[in-house]
């Protein structure tokens, strides 16, 4: 069988995508958005910025959860019409063993031995079927992911470039991200002015784009979403 298609999993992917705040949070926790190593640091040298308030206030959250929800509705579409490729293969290919009418033309004789060699031949194409599927699910999944992943890191990327700029001006040595804290002075917390500066660029580029010819790519099509399907055996 030449594409493998799956047959079996409509809407398989809502519970795919998971939210997308828990996912920054994880990455956000994990390291400080930016450090300079200069060997002589002090907690007064580290600034806090509050990556989820500044997607809120950029409308960054609800932009990229479109997206997501535009490659698991891409990703469904297209193992859909995999799994409609399949089952006329599988049709095309149990026709071709029993001669439409359930008899195994390979056979001049139509008795037990020869019912048990259809039904082994029918079940090993259901068996190739099923393999296929689930390469190509797992395939679909690591896209998903991967497509998600990518969202976030452009996003950790913008943060950071934004508050490393603002930390230089002021000599710190570090930005934290203030889920990875649990405490920490008002005075050290640069989220409004790093919401201030994405705003200010988005607005620019907003303009550019108005000013441009043709709408804006969703990220969609270029992000490795596109083609889930496995390579043609």
């Amino acid at each position: 069988m030449s594409r493998p298609s799956p047959m079996l999993f409509p809407g398989f992917l809502p519970g795919l995508l998971p939210g997308l705040f828990p996912v920054l949070l994880l990455v956000f926790a994990v390291s400080a958005l930016y450090g300079c190593n200069s060997g002589n640091s002090s907690n007064s040298d580290a600034l806090v910025v509050d990556v989820m308030a500044v997607a809120r206030a950029l409308g960054r959250d609800e932009v990229m959860q479109q997206q997501l929800d535009q490659a698991r509705q891409l990703l469904n579409s297209q193992l859909q019409q995999i799994s409609t490729d399949l089952n006329a293969q599988l049709k095309e290919k149990q026709a071709e063993i029993t001669g439409g009418n359930g008899k195994d033309n390979s056979s001049k004789h139509n008795n037990s031995k020869d019912n048990e060699e259809v039904k082994m031949k029918l079940d090993e194409l259901a068996r190739q079927a099923s393999v296929q599927l689930s390469n190509t699910q797992k395939i679909a999944t690591q896209k998903a992911a991967e497509f998600r992943d990518r969202l976030v890191k452009e996003f950790r990327d913008e943060v950071m470039r934004v508050s490393q700029g603002i930390a230089q001006q002021r000599k710190a040595e570090f930005v934290y991200a203030s889920s990875s804290l649990l405490w920490h002075a008002s005075s050290v917390d640069i989220t409004d002015e790093v919401i201030g500066q994405m705003r200010a660029q988005q607005n620019k580029l907003e303009d550019s784009d108005k000013s441009g010819a043709g709408a804006s790519d969703t990220g969609v099509s270029g992000s490795g979403v596109s083609g889930t399907g496995a390579p043609d055996n």
